[in-house]
């Protein structure tokens, strides 16, 4: 088997996040240790069950390379020796490719991946562009596993025979499954061997655009993927490419600086050749050899300094064209600096877009973005529907592209979203020199007074369109949720965003030492429980909607979604039951086993007050629940916990370690084998 692996990466992403997510799983399995054969419905289901939304949406919205630019990698020494297989020995089939930010990396990981689709017509080219301002998947090693098997299962679809050989976990069809990486990683290790001969590409782009524990463990996994290849003579190639730091220590390999070859300097100036309007201009030469030697290989504030230049050449300003590039400041960081301020107008409009673009939960829609800042600039406009043919969609682009100084963009993804032009435009405005010319403030105090910004657009947005639309119970023959939610949508575009993420805002402004004492005590966040039976799926939130009376209190919401600080300020100041329960009579404690919550788990615990046992309308309890969805420091947690039933058995006799063994979580399953008075023999109503 030939495996051919390229995988480029830009700036490292530091924060931690979660490593499962749900994703609907096909109908009951049961696990199974020994060769089975499967249907290929059931696998073609399988399969589906690995598809996500925004699989594509980074690599959709790489610009192609310039006309005649990145063919110089083709022919580069070192990448013709990465591919020569005399020299394996040498490199161990590993070429890493440096670049600063900015300087190109995805382009040319693009042009790369462009060639092989043209050139290596016995390779199956699969691939995954990591995307830090992208949602949770497009930004974690799970969602790129997930991608590289989906394109490996569809374009050699006898390698779904893995399915046959592995041991996997139950799927039952109206639950949803956590994917787990170990599980993705093997699955991944066994369809490639299934190629046998045939040859395999991978290409991976912006891998340190992930968590940065996450990028170094996947790394780890490549370097071993190609050991089996090695032991067989076959020849595997991995194509790394990073910032210079931080470094992650490989074996072997040829290196690549961008910056130093000579290919990209040429690109740069063929760029600078093909794009700069100014034709006849006595300074022309020394303009375009300027532009190059500032430059520093950045190529994208060429790109800002090229558009500078034929602004003011449109403008007739041809005479000063000179004066204008001597004005543009050198370096990423000083241009983006200068264009935030050159012209002092608009300036709550310019801070409020940016910081929408900065710390909303997930990219916002044109839509959801043009009425969440009018939520603060004009919010006794929500109160009317979207009319469609006076707001248009294009006329809300112009108004982002205004405010954010022309440094935000409408993306090719699906469905579009607003994002920065590029990923070292997020980069300064976290940084300290951007923190400090933008904000005026430390990062801890912009992300604590922005996070407080955004959530009060949430409140205005709530308060407007619940008073008016939304604050009588629906009638008994008003539309289903699902028809009233669409219908919703289309009217008041931010309503859905708002009453999902309100708390997440409270919540990390709370983090950052910004009070929601006065905002948790408001009635409106009651409101807020009824309206988000619009947008939940959940049957208990639905009959809020019918109602008018909230099924679940803030804190079971905030504690089964990780709002720590949330969760933390209500149970400080008494102002909810800690044992309430929704429909299916599940606690805050249920619902945080069930969802992972560890941290909210731990506060629960901590009160000494909270009913350890409590049972849902199944009659699972929080352990039985973490159990079942492999929680294992939750699992840990409550074994530990006083007056613990750790043989509690539901309504059809299942116990805690029944549910974990049935899952595979055998984590889980050693911690309750281990724990005292445990029974594992004990038998279900089935014996």
């Amino acid at each position: 088997m030939g495996f051919i692996l390229f995988v480029a990466k830009t700036k490292l992403h530091t924060t931690a996040s979660p490593t499962q997510i749900s994703d609907p799983r096909p109908s009951e399995v049961p696990f199974s240790s020994s060769s089975v054969k499967r249907t290929r419905d059931y696998k073609k289901r399988l399969v589906n069950s690995l598809r996500f939304t925004e699989i594509d949406n980074r690599y959709s919205n790489i610009y192609p390379a310039h006309h005649d630019t990145c063919q110089w990698l083709l022919s580069n020494a070192k990448y013709l020796d990465w591919l020569d297989p005399t020299k394996l020995s040498e490199h161990n089939g590993l070429l890493w490719l440096e670049g600063n930010p900015g300087s190109g990396k995805s382009t040319l990981m693009k042009f790369a991946l462009t060639e092989a689709q043209k050139s290596w017509k016995d390779a199956i080219l699969i691939y995954f562009f990591f995307h830090a301002r992208g949602s949770d998947l497009e930004k974690e090693v799970i969602g790129m596993y997930r991608s590289l098997l989906l394109q490996i299962f569809t374009k050699a679809e006898d390698t779904q025979d893995v399915f046959d050989d592995i041991q996997l976990l139950t799927l039952p069809g109206k639950r949803k499954y956590r994917f787990q990486i170990p599980q993705l990683q093997d699955l991944l290790k066994r369809a490639i061997q299934k190629l046998g001969q045939r040859r395999l590409a991978i290409f991976v782009d912006a891998l340190d655009e992930c968590v940065e524990a996450q990028a170094r463990r996947m790394v780890g996994f490549f370097e071993r993927l190609g050991e089996p290849a090695v032991n067989s003579r076959t020849r595997p190639l991995v194509f790394f490419a990073s910032r210079p730091y931080p470094n992650i220590t490989t074996g072997q390999s040829v290196r690549l600086i961008l910056h130093e070859e000579i290919g990209h300097s040429d690109d740069i100036a063929r760029y600078i050749l093909s794009e700069l309007k100014a034709t006849k201009n006595e300074a022309l030469e020394w303009i375009r050899s300027e532009i190059l030697a500032r430059a520093s290989g950045i190529f994208i504030w060429v790109v800002f300094v090229v558009e500078a230049l034929n602004e003011a050449w449109d403008n007739g300003e041809h005479h000063a064209l000179k004066k204008t590039l001597e004005d543009i400041p050198v370096g990423m960081n000083n241009l983006l600096a200068s264009i935030l301020s050159r012209d002092g107008r608009k300036i709550e409009e310019m801070k409020l877009c940016i910081q929408w673009i900065l710390f909303a939960k997930r990219p916002l829609r044109t839509q959801e973005l043009y009425y969440a800042m009018l939520s603060r600039i004009n919010p006794t406009q929500l109160a009317s529907p979207w009319n469609h043919e006076e707001i248009t969609l294009e006329t809300m682009e112009l108004y982002i592209r205004s405010s954010s100084k022309g440094l935000a963009q409408v993306t090719k993804s699906t469905p579009p979203t607003v994002q920065f032009i590029h990923e070292s435009v997020r980069d300064f405005l976290l940084s300290n020199d951007g923190m400090e010319s933008f904000w005026h403030s430390s990062e801890v105090s912009s992300r604590g007074s922005s996070n407080e910004e955004l959530k009060q657009c949430c409140v205005n947005c709530i308060a407007s369109i619940y008073s008016i639309s939304l604050a009588d119970p629906a009638p008994t023959n008003s539309p289903g949720p699902e028809t009233l939610r669409n219908t919703t949508s289309q009217q008041f575009p931010f309503l859905e965003y708002a009453a999902l993420n309100i708390l997440y805002h409270a919540d990390v402004a709370c983090l950052h030492d910004v009070s929601q004492s006065s905002f948790l005590q408001q009635p409106l966040v009651q409101d807020l429980m009824t309206i988000l039976a619009l947008y939940e799926g959940d049957e208990s939130l639905h009959e809020s909607l019918r109602s008018g009376v909230p099924t679940v209190d803030p804190l079971s919401y905030a504690a089964g979604r990780g709002y720590e600080e949330v969760v933390r300020f209500l149970l400080e100041t008494q102002l909810v039951d800690i044992e309430s329960t929704d429909i299916s009579l599940q606690t805050p404690l249920s619902t945080a086993a069930k969802n992972g919550q560890d941290s909210i788990v731990n506060l629960l615990l901590n009160t000494q007050t909270v009913k350890v046992n409590p049972r849902s309308s199944t009659g699972q309890t929080p352990l039985s629940y973490a159990a079942e969805s492999g929680q294992r420091d939750i699992v840990g947690m409550l074994i530990q916990a006083p007056n613990i039933i750790i043989n509690s058995q539901d309504n059809k006799g299942r116990t805690a370690f029944f549910h974990a063994a049935s899952k595979g979580h055998d984590s889980s399953v050693i911690l309750l084998r281990d724990a005292k008075d445990v029974d594992i023999n004990l038998p279900d109503r089935f014996g």
